[in-house]
């Protein structure tokens, strides 16, 4: 080295060198910015400087996180059946939403797709609707549900999945952290499959919608599901569409809705409910605080039902903000008090044609009260008893006045009755042309015995139906939807004549592989099911064509013999002759 003074910087980050020197002075700035930035490896140096710094060596660029799916993907095809990889999944590994719609893929080619699932964090939506799922793709697809960490929003519709898909579904349904809207909707799930999907529905904690509408559940799977209802404190929107749920299913989902304090719009339209089950969700709606939205469209509520409803919306307590009753009409009265509704706070009604008319099925008849019961309305309010009421009319205490004088008695004292009505009045309790007082006396204690017998009879209609949907709420209806028990799941189901026991695997030990062994083992139905009464006798299963918690006995009609009693041989006076 001469005069000229060199030196050397090492960067460990970027491992470049830069020189400066006396000579290069005069170069301008923009020469020397470029000039230090050239890289320069370990065999570049030169061994006139000495240095004790190591060199890091340039490191390989990471690949990214949807070039590792796409690799897994197509590793994963080649492995396990050498399918073509799809170019439409390739594309969409790296995107928010992965729409699958009507493919066909099957359920073999759908595992290597959920095992570059399983890594992945770009996909936030996943479509497979009608992909041909089955049994073994839904298990696939429920492993990936497990371990993804993206996948907010599911729909796995038109797949016609079974009981067994349900038991897979409701296990990631439950221990799944990230999932929060589920669409099951056009698949074939029946009433094993809503026990299945009920359990995981009462403990989930996470998913806020679920759409289980054009399933066939119908009418029994209404008494599992409206427990799971009554039970979740996360689910805010529920499509329950197109499933028959009616009769004491529907019931039972109403009072789920009563007691529910974390739902917030409902879907019960196409179902059949009519115009009973309306009056009854109108009780469960005046109680609710929570629920804005309710479509119970195309239903057969007629227009006392749609009546019912808005009357349930108008009170202080109810957060409806949406009722939509398509294709039901409704009466001009009821438009009205959805318009007052309307100005006191946000409510929108949606309703078929409105009718002049109500509709003869449903139509509850006002009794108008008779002459007699406005006389004794106006005695009660008087506070008078007939025998005053008789002074005031016969100034002579003769206790018998005569028609007329009744009659113009009455239109002074101002009871509000047409003349008609108190020229029958009069008939009715004259005698002989006069009007007695003992007369009088027995036709107000007839009407008032008839009061009380309409009171009671009333009284008694009401405990009846009380006991009615008791019965259909205790029928089949599980105590306890998920067991806390590790080894076995214990459903508890109180009926009229006992109570029901069953064990089950449990479902946070069952394990994929051994739930399609122990499916042909899981008998659901009620036909083997045995009742242990309180005596210690095993009575047969439930018949639900039978009344409501009775049980099946099959005894056969015989039929009556009819028997002639042999009388007493009698000797006659030409045996006693001949003797």
């Amino acid at each position: 080295m001469n005069d000229k003074i060199s030196t050397v910087t090492f960067k460990i980050e970027d491992v470049y060198i830069s020189k400066t020197s006396d000579d290069a002075s005069s170069q301008n700035s923009e020469d020397k910015d470029e000039e230090c930035k050239k890289v320069i490896y370990p065999e570049e140096i030169s061994s006139d400087f000495d240095t004790d710094l190591d060199i890091i060596p340039p490191q390989k660029e990471q690949k990214t996180n949807a070039e590792t799916c796409i690799h897994i993907y197509k590793t994963s095809c080649s492995n396990l059946g050498n399918y073509p990889p799809q170019q439409k999944i390739i594309d969409t590994l790296d995107k928010p939403m992965m729409s699958l719609s009507s493919r066909s893929l099957g359920p073999t080619p759908i595992r290597p797709l959920c095992l570059a699932l399983t890594e992945n964090l770009k996909v936030e939506t996943l479509n497979l609707d009608g992909v041909d799922l089955q049994e073994e793709g839904c298990k696939y697809v429920s492993e990936m549900l497990l371990e993804n960490s993206s996948i907010c929003r599911l729909n796995i519709s038109k797949n016609g999945l079974g009981p067994i898909a349900a038991k897979y579904l409701s296990i990631a349904i439950m221990q799944s952290r990230f999932l929060q809207q589920l669409n099951l909707s056009d698949n074939k799930f029946e009433f094993e499959a809503a026990l299945s999907l009920s359990r995981a529905i009462a403990k989930n904690d996470r998913i806020c919608n679920i759409d289980l509408s054009k399933n066939e559940f119908c009418s029994r799977s209404g008494n599992v599901l409206g427990s799971a209802i009554a039970e979740n404190k996360k689910l805010e929107k529920l499509n329950l569409s197109w499933n028959e749920i009616r009769g004491k299913g529907a019931v039972a989902v109403f009072k789920g809705i009563m007691v529910n304090t974390c739902l917030k719009s409902i879907d019960l339209s196409w179902n059949g409910i009519n115009w009973k089950a309306a009056e009854i969700l109108s009780m469960a709606l005046s109680k609710n605080t929570t629920l804005q939205v309710l479509n119970i469209g195309n239903n057969p509520i007629t227009t006392t039902g749609a009546m019912d409803l808005v009357e349930a919306a108008e009170t202080k307590t109810s957060a409806l903000k949406l009722l939509d009753l398509t294709d039901v009409p409704v009466l001009s009265e009821t438009t009205l008090l959805a318009f007052v509704i309307n100005r006191q706070r946000p409510f929108q009604f949606v309703h078929g044609d409105v009718v002049h008319t109500p509709d003869v099925l449903g139509q509850r008849f006002v009794l108008q009260a008779t002459a007699m019961q406005r006389l004794l309305a106006y005695m009660k309010r008087l506070g008078i008893r007939p025998v005053e009421l008789l002074r005031g009319f016969d100034k002579n205490v003769q206790f018998d006045i005569t028609r007329d004088e009744f009659i113009k008695r009455l239109k002074k004292c101002g009871v509000h009755l047409f003349k008609f009505e108190m020229d029958a009045l009069a008939d009715s309790i004259a005698m002989h042309g006069n009007i007695n007082y003992k007369k009088l006396v027995d036709a107000v204690k007839e009407e008032i015995y008839g009061e009380r017998r309409l009171k009671i009879k009333e009284r008694q209609k009401i405990k009846k139906i009380k006991e009615h949907h008791k019965r259909i709420l205790d029928l089949n209806l599980p105590t306890e939807v998920v067991s806390t028990d590790d080894e076995e799941l214990t459903i508890v189901t109180k009926q009229h004549g006992g109570t029901q026991i069953k064990k089950l695997p449990s479902i946070a030990s069952t394990s994929y592989h051994s739930i399609l062994s122990s499916a042909s083992k899981i008998s659901l139905t009620n036909h083997g099911d045995q009742i242990s009464t309180g005596r210690g006798k095993k009575a047969k299963g439930i018949s639900y064509s039978a009344p409501l918690g009775g049980t099946v006995e099959q005894t056969k009609k015989r039929k009556k013999k009819r028997r002639i009693k042999k009388q007493p041989a009698v000797k006659s006076w030409m045996s006693k002759v001949a003797v």
